[in-house]
Protein backbone atom coordinates (compact mmCIF):
# COMPACT_ATOMS: atom_id res chain seq x y z
CA UNK A 1 0.00 0.00 0.00
CA UNK A 2 1.20 3.58 -1.07
CA UNK A 3 1.40 6.35 1.02
CA UNK A 4 -1.34 7.97 -0.59
CA UNK A 5 -3.50 4.88 -0.59
CA UNK A 6 -2.95 4.80 3.27
CA UNK A 7 -3.72 8.31 3.56
CA UNK A 8 -6.83 7.67 1.34
CA UNK A 9 -8.39 4.99 3.71
CA UNK A 10 -7.40 6.44 6.88
CA UNK A 11 -9.80 9.90 5.55
CA UNK A 12 -12.40 7.17 4.14
CA UNK A 13 -13.05 4.91 7.04
CA UNK A 14 -11.72 7.19 9.63
CA UNK A 15 -14.80 9.50 8.41
CA UNK A 16 -17.52 6.62 8.00
CA UNK A 17 -17.11 5.72 11.88
CA UNK A 18 -17.01 9.15 13.09
CA UNK A 19 -19.27 11.09 10.55
CA UNK A 20 -22.47 10.57 12.77
CA UNK A 21 -21.18 12.27 15.39
CA UNK A 22 -19.50 14.75 13.83
CA UNK A 23 -22.41 15.35 12.31
CA UNK A 24 -24.39 15.82 15.54
CA UNK A 25 -20.96 18.04 16.79
CA UNK A 26 -21.32 20.48 14.01
CA UNK A 27 -25.08 20.91 14.08
CA UNK A 28 -25.40 21.06 18.06
CA UNK A 29 -22.02 23.73 17.79
CA UNK A 30 -24.12 25.89 15.25
CA UNK A 31 -26.59 25.86 17.56
CA UNK A 32 -24.74 27.19 20.61
CA UNK A 33 -22.69 29.55 18.46
CA UNK A 34 -25.09 32.37 19.52
CA UNK A 35 -26.58 30.90 22.69
CA UNK A 36 -26.42 34.24 24.82
CA UNK A 37 -27.88 36.48 21.59
CA UNK A 38 -30.87 34.32 21.15
CA UNK A 39 -31.84 33.35 24.44
CA UNK A 40 -32.21 37.11 25.14
CA UNK A 41 -34.13 37.26 22.22
CA UNK A 42 -36.25 35.27 22.70
CA UNK A 43 -36.83 35.58 26.37
CA UNK A 44 -36.07 39.32 26.90
CA UNK A 45 -37.88 40.50 29.79
CA UNK A 46 -36.29 37.39 31.53
CA UNK A 47 -33.07 39.15 30.91
CA UNK A 48 -33.40 43.28 30.78
CA UNK A 49 -35.65 45.19 32.54
CA UNK A 50 -37.42 47.94 31.00
CA UNK A 51 -38.83 51.46 31.88
CA UNK A 52 -38.75 54.27 34.53
CA UNK A 53 -37.69 51.32 37.25
CA UNK A 54 -33.77 51.23 35.61
CA UNK A 55 -33.54 55.00 36.30
CA UNK A 56 -34.13 54.22 40.13
CA UNK A 57 -31.62 52.86 42.58
CA UNK A 58 -31.04 49.04 43.17
CA UNK A 59 -31.56 47.23 45.92
CA UNK A 60 -29.03 46.06 47.43
CA UNK A 61 -27.82 42.42 46.79
CA UNK A 62 -28.55 40.95 50.31
CA UNK A 63 -32.05 41.86 50.11
CA UNK A 64 -32.29 40.76 46.32
CA UNK A 65 -30.74 37.60 47.51
CA UNK A 66 -33.51 36.94 49.97
CA UNK A 67 -36.47 36.99 47.76
CA UNK A 68 -34.56 34.69 45.17
CA UNK A 69 -33.49 32.35 48.18
CA UNK A 70 -37.27 31.93 49.34
CA UNK A 71 -38.25 31.14 46.04
CA UNK A 72 -35.31 28.26 45.84
CA UNK A 73 -36.43 26.84 48.53
CA UNK A 74 -35.41 23.49 48.48
CA UNK A 75 -32.46 23.50 45.90
CA UNK A 76 -30.97 26.68 47.55
CA UNK A 77 -28.84 29.25 45.41
CA UNK A 78 -25.73 28.23 43.92
CA UNK A 79 -24.25 31.02 41.96
CA UNK A 80 -25.36 34.46 41.10
CA UNK A 81 -24.82 36.42 37.41
CA UNK A 82 -24.60 40.31 37.69
CA UNK A 83 -24.02 42.09 34.32
CA UNK A 84 -22.84 45.73 34.32
CA UNK A 85 -22.36 46.22 31.14
CA UNK A 86 -26.10 47.40 30.57
CA UNK A 87 -27.99 48.80 33.50
CA UNK A 88 -30.88 47.01 31.94
CA UNK A 89 -29.50 43.38 33.07
CA UNK A 90 -31.81 41.57 35.70
CA UNK A 91 -29.67 39.53 38.10
CA UNK A 92 -29.62 35.64 37.68
CA UNK A 93 -29.78 33.32 40.39
CA UNK A 94 -29.13 29.98 39.62
CA UNK A 95 -30.05 27.14 41.46
CA UNK A 96 -28.09 23.76 43.04
CA UNK A 97 -29.57 20.94 41.40
CA UNK A 98 -32.14 18.12 43.14
CA UNK A 99 -32.73 15.00 41.07
CA UNK A 100 -31.64 16.29 37.99
CA UNK A 101 -33.88 19.66 38.57
CA UNK A 102 -32.26 23.00 38.57
CA UNK A 103 -34.02 26.41 38.16
CA UNK A 104 -32.78 29.87 37.11
CA UNK A 105 -34.61 32.64 38.73
CA UNK A 106 -34.25 36.22 37.49
CA UNK A 107 -35.14 39.34 39.54
CA UNK A 108 -35.17 42.98 38.68
CA UNK A 109 -32.75 44.66 40.86
CA UNK A 110 -34.34 47.97 41.03
CA UNK A 111 -37.90 46.49 41.94
CA UNK A 112 -37.16 42.90 43.29
CA UNK A 113 -39.38 41.49 40.84
CA UNK A 114 -39.69 38.21 39.94
CA UNK A 115 -39.00 38.39 36.32
CA UNK A 116 -39.10 34.67 35.89
CA UNK A 117 -38.37 31.23 37.19
CA UNK A 118 -37.27 28.75 34.41
CA UNK A 119 -36.09 25.27 34.49
CA UNK A 120 -32.28 25.45 33.39
CA UNK A 121 -32.46 21.04 32.91
CA UNK A 122 -34.39 21.18 30.43
CA UNK A 123 -33.47 24.64 28.71
CA UNK A 124 -33.19 23.92 24.52
CA UNK A 125 -29.35 25.02 25.04
CA UNK A 126 -28.37 23.05 28.14
CA UNK A 127 -29.79 20.06 25.94
CA UNK A 128 -27.83 20.72 22.93
CA UNK A 129 -25.16 21.65 24.90
CA UNK A 130 -25.01 17.57 26.78
CA UNK A 131 -25.77 16.55 22.94
CA UNK A 132 -22.77 17.89 21.95
CA UNK A 133 -20.18 17.31 24.74
CA UNK A 134 -22.01 13.38 25.80
CA UNK A 135 -24.39 12.45 23.13
CA UNK A 136 -27.06 12.64 26.17
CA UNK A 137 -25.45 9.69 27.29
CA UNK A 138 -23.75 10.99 30.07
CA UNK A 139 -19.86 8.63 30.75
CA UNK A 140 -20.33 6.34 27.75
CA UNK A 141 -21.49 9.40 25.23
CA UNK A 142 -18.17 11.67 26.47
CA UNK A 143 -16.54 8.39 25.60
CA UNK A 144 -17.25 8.43 21.99
CA UNK A 145 -17.26 12.06 21.72
CA UNK A 146 -13.98 12.04 22.94
CA UNK A 147 -12.61 9.14 20.72
CA UNK A 148 -14.15 10.49 17.78
CA UNK A 149 -12.78 13.74 17.99
CA UNK A 150 -9.43 12.51 17.93
CA UNK A 151 -9.84 10.13 14.81
CA UNK A 152 -11.04 13.25 13.59
CA UNK A 153 -7.74 15.13 13.62
CA UNK A 154 -6.47 12.59 11.45
CA UNK A 155 -9.81 12.75 9.25
CA UNK A 156 -9.02 16.14 8.71
CA UNK A 157 -4.94 16.23 8.12
CA UNK A 158 -5.53 13.30 5.48
CA UNK A 159 -8.02 15.49 3.94
CA UNK A 160 -5.34 18.49 3.68
CA UNK A 161 -2.67 16.03 2.09
CA UNK A 162 -5.28 14.30 -0.60
CA UNK A 163 -6.38 17.86 -1.53
CA UNK A 164 -3.39 19.28 -1.95
CA UNK A 165 -2.74 19.94 -5.89
CA UNK A 166 0.51 18.95 -7.94
CA UNK A 167 0.85 22.42 -9.55
CA UNK A 168 -0.62 25.77 -10.00
CA UNK A 169 -3.23 24.56 -12.65
CA UNK A 170 -4.87 22.16 -10.39
CA UNK A 171 -4.41 24.52 -7.21
CA UNK A 172 -7.50 26.84 -9.37
CA UNK A 173 -9.61 24.03 -9.76
CA UNK A 174 -9.45 23.01 -5.83
CA UNK A 175 -10.25 26.43 -4.50
CA UNK A 176 -13.69 27.60 -6.18
CA UNK A 177 -16.90 25.64 -6.40
CA UNK A 178 -17.69 24.82 -10.22
CA UNK A 179 -21.62 25.60 -9.62
CA UNK A 180 -22.22 24.50 -13.27
CA UNK A 181 -21.25 21.52 -13.28
CA UNK A 182 -23.50 18.27 -12.42
CA UNK A 183 -23.98 16.48 -9.39
CA UNK A 184 -20.82 14.25 -9.28
CA UNK A 185 -18.40 17.14 -9.96
CA UNK A 186 -20.62 19.68 -7.98
CA UNK A 187 -20.59 17.12 -4.90
CA UNK A 188 -16.85 16.96 -4.79
CA UNK A 189 -16.36 20.39 -5.35
CA UNK A 190 -18.30 21.05 -2.30
CA UNK A 191 -17.31 18.43 -0.39
CA UNK A 192 -13.25 19.08 -0.97
CA UNK A 193 -13.49 23.44 -1.44
CA UNK A 194 -15.34 23.95 1.57
CA UNK A 195 -13.54 21.48 3.51
CA UNK A 196 -10.13 23.37 2.39
CA UNK A 197 -11.25 26.93 3.50
CA UNK A 198 -12.96 24.88 7.02
CA UNK A 199 -9.94 23.49 7.77
CA UNK A 200 -8.00 25.87 9.89
CA UNK A 201 -10.93 26.72 11.79
CA UNK A 202 -12.39 22.57 12.09
CA UNK A 203 -8.52 21.92 13.16
CA UNK A 204 -8.83 24.53 16.03
CA UNK A 205 -12.35 23.73 16.92
CA UNK A 206 -11.38 19.84 17.25
CA UNK A 207 -8.28 20.14 19.09
CA UNK A 208 -9.46 22.80 21.50
CA UNK A 209 -12.16 20.07 22.34
CA UNK A 210 -9.57 17.43 23.19
CA UNK A 211 -9.83 19.56 26.58
CA UNK A 212 -13.23 18.37 27.91
CA UNK A 213 -12.15 14.40 26.88
CA UNK A 214 -8.90 13.79 27.93
CA UNK A 215 -7.21 14.56 31.20
CA UNK A 216 -3.94 14.25 29.54
CA UNK A 217 -4.47 16.71 26.99
CA UNK A 218 -6.07 19.10 29.89
CA UNK A 219 -2.91 18.43 32.22
CA UNK A 220 -0.84 18.62 28.89
CA UNK A 221 -1.48 22.28 28.62
CA UNK A 222 -0.25 23.03 32.08
CA UNK A 223 2.93 21.20 31.32
CA UNK A 224 3.97 21.71 28.12
CA UNK A 225 3.68 26.05 29.24
CA UNK A 226 4.20 25.79 32.43
CA UNK A 227 6.39 22.99 33.09
CA UNK A 228 3.79 21.57 35.89
CA UNK A 229 0.62 20.91 36.99
CA UNK A 230 -1.24 23.94 38.93
CA UNK A 231 -1.43 23.20 42.89
CA UNK A 232 -4.99 22.60 44.09
CA UNK A 233 -6.23 25.80 46.00
CA UNK A 234 -7.00 25.26 50.17
CA UNK A 235 -8.87 27.98 51.67
CA UNK A 236 -9.53 28.08 55.28
CA UNK A 237 -12.16 30.11 56.38
CA UNK A 238 -12.80 31.38 59.74
CA UNK A 239 -14.55 29.48 62.67
CA UNK A 240 -15.41 32.62 64.48
CA UNK A 241 -18.81 33.25 62.54
CA UNK A 242 -19.97 29.85 61.71
CA UNK A 243 -23.58 30.57 62.33
CA UNK A 244 -23.63 34.10 60.27
CA UNK A 245 -25.80 33.70 57.31
CA UNK A 246 -24.22 34.01 54.14
CA UNK A 247 -26.27 36.31 52.49
CA UNK A 248 -25.70 38.99 55.23
CA UNK A 249 -22.03 38.89 53.10
CA UNK A 250 -22.75 39.54 50.02
CA UNK A 251 -23.21 43.35 49.71
CA UNK A 252 -19.77 43.18 51.61
CA UNK A 253 -18.54 41.23 49.35
CA UNK A 254 -19.82 42.82 45.83
CA UNK A 255 -18.91 46.27 47.47
CA UNK A 256 -15.52 44.60 47.72
CA UNK A 257 -14.86 42.79 44.63
CA UNK A 258 -16.13 46.52 42.63
CA UNK A 259 -13.30 48.06 44.50
CA UNK A 260 -10.31 46.02 43.09
CA UNK A 261 -11.91 45.34 39.85
CA UNK A 262 -13.45 48.54 38.84
CA UNK A 263 -14.49 47.55 35.06
CA UNK A 264 -17.79 46.96 33.46
CA UNK A 265 -18.27 43.20 33.21
CA UNK A 266 -20.37 40.05 33.93
CA UNK A 267 -19.43 38.74 37.46
CA UNK A 268 -20.68 35.35 38.24
CA UNK A 269 -20.22 34.93 42.59
CA UNK A 270 -20.59 31.34 43.72
CA UNK A 271 -21.90 30.74 46.82
CA UNK A 272 -19.95 28.10 49.40
CA UNK A 273 -20.55 24.62 48.33
CA UNK A 274 -17.50 21.82 49.15
CA UNK A 275 -15.22 24.81 49.70
CA UNK A 276 -16.64 26.84 52.55
CA UNK A 277 -15.72 30.29 50.28
CA UNK A 278 -17.30 32.87 47.97
CA UNK A 279 -15.72 32.54 45.00
CA UNK A 280 -15.72 36.09 42.37
CA UNK A 281 -14.83 35.69 38.49
CA UNK A 282 -15.07 38.64 36.66
CA UNK A 283 -15.19 38.94 32.42
CA UNK A 284 -12.91 41.40 31.57
CA UNK A 285 -14.07 43.49 28.51
CA UNK A 286 -12.21 43.79 25.63
CA UNK A 287 -11.60 42.80 22.02
CA UNK A 288 -10.48 39.50 22.94
CA UNK A 289 -13.16 37.82 25.65
CA UNK A 290 -12.58 35.06 28.09
CA UNK A 291 -10.35 36.86 30.10
CA UNK A 292 -11.39 36.68 33.68
CA UNK A 293 -10.31 38.01 37.42
CA UNK A 294 -11.13 35.63 40.07
CA UNK A 295 -11.00 36.59 43.86
CA UNK A 296 -12.22 34.20 47.13
CA UNK A 297 -13.92 35.35 50.37
CA UNK A 298 -13.99 33.47 53.72
CA UNK A 299 -17.48 32.22 53.88
CA UNK A 300 -17.85 33.41 57.14
CA UNK A 301 -16.13 37.15 57.82
CA UNK A 302 -16.54 38.14 53.99
CA UNK A 303 -12.90 38.85 53.83
CA UNK A 304 -11.01 38.15 51.12
CA UNK A 305 -8.26 35.84 51.21
CA UNK A 306 -6.94 35.14 47.89
CA UNK A 307 -6.71 36.74 44.46
CA UNK A 308 -5.73 35.43 40.83
CA UNK A 309 -6.02 38.59 38.72
CA UNK A 310 -5.66 37.56 34.83
CA UNK A 311 -2.26 39.52 34.01
CA UNK A 312 -0.38 37.60 37.01
CA UNK A 313 -1.83 33.89 36.11
CA UNK A 314 0.38 31.73 34.54
CA UNK A 315 0.33 30.74 30.79
CA UNK A 316 -0.80 27.42 31.35
CA UNK A 317 -3.68 28.66 33.36
CA UNK A 318 -4.78 31.12 31.02
CA UNK A 319 -4.37 29.07 27.94
CA UNK A 320 -6.55 26.80 29.77
CA UNK A 321 -9.27 29.52 30.42
CA UNK A 322 -9.54 30.79 27.08
CA UNK A 323 -9.86 27.16 25.87
CA UNK A 324 -13.47 27.34 25.87
CA UNK A 325 -13.75 30.79 23.93
CA UNK A 326 -10.98 29.48 21.67
CA UNK A 327 -13.22 26.61 21.16
CA UNK A 328 -17.00 28.23 20.83
CA UNK A 329 -15.31 31.33 18.67
CA UNK A 330 -16.97 33.86 21.40
CA UNK A 331 -12.85 34.24 21.92
CA UNK A 332 -14.02 37.36 19.18
CA UNK A 333 -16.94 38.10 20.27
CA UNK A 334 -19.59 38.18 17.81
CA UNK A 335 -17.11 37.79 14.34
CA UNK A 336 -15.45 34.82 15.88
CA UNK A 337 -19.02 33.58 16.89
CA UNK A 338 -19.97 33.66 13.51
CA UNK A 339 -16.95 32.37 11.77
CA UNK A 340 -17.84 29.34 14.45
CA UNK A 341 -21.32 29.28 13.17
CA UNK A 342 -20.02 28.67 9.37
CA UNK A 343 -17.52 26.28 9.87
CA UNK A 344 -20.16 24.43 11.82
CA UNK A 345 -22.62 24.11 9.04
CA UNK A 346 -19.81 23.48 6.92
CA UNK A 347 -18.33 20.68 8.58
CA UNK A 348 -21.74 19.51 9.23
CA UNK A 349 -21.87 19.10 5.26
CA UNK A 350 -18.50 17.68 5.11
CA UNK A 351 -19.45 13.96 6.05
CA UNK A 352 -22.71 13.88 4.04
CA UNK A 353 -20.33 15.05 0.54
CA UNK A 354 -17.80 12.55 1.57
CA UNK A 355 -20.69 9.71 1.99
CA UNK A 356 -21.81 10.73 -1.25
CA UNK A 357 -18.57 10.63 -3.16
CA UNK A 358 -18.09 6.73 -1.56
CA UNK A 359 -21.11 5.88 -2.90
CA UNK A 360 -20.47 6.95 -6.16
CA UNK A 361 -17.72 5.18 -6.15
CA UNK A 362 -19.41 1.98 -5.07
CA UNK A 363 -21.99 2.00 -8.19
CA UNK A 364 -19.05 2.25 -10.81
CA UNK A 365 -20.05 -0.06 -13.48
CA UNK A 366 -17.24 -3.17 -13.29
CA UNK A 367 -15.61 -3.94 -16.83
CA UNK A 368 -18.28 -5.86 -18.87
CA UNK A 369 -16.79 -9.88 -19.46
CA UNK A 370 -16.11 -10.51 -23.10
CA UNK A 371 -17.67 -13.83 -24.27
CA UNK A 372 -15.53 -15.58 -27.06
CA UNK A 373 -18.07 -17.28 -29.52
CA UNK A 374 -17.49 -21.27 -29.39
CA UNK A 375 -15.79 -21.69 -32.35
Amino acid sequence: MTIKKLYSFLHLWLGIATGLVFVIACFTGATLAFENEIEELIHPSFYKNTGIAQRGNRYSLDEIFTDADRIAVPYGIKEISINTLDDRHNYIFTTTEVKNKQLLIAINPYTKEIAGVRREDTRFFVIMEDLHRKLLMDKPGKLITGACCLAYLFVLITGLILWWPKNAKILKQRIKVKWDAKFKRLNWDLHSVSGFYAFPFLLIMTFTGLTWSYDWFENGIYIVLDGKLPEEAYYHSSKSQRNTIPQVLLLKIQSEANRRLPYPGITGIELPGKKAVFSVEKRIPGWVSGKMDKLVFDATTGSIIATSLWNDQSTGTQTRNLMKPIHTGSIFGVTGKTIAFITCVIGFTLPVTGTIIWLGRKKKKKPAKRFLAKS
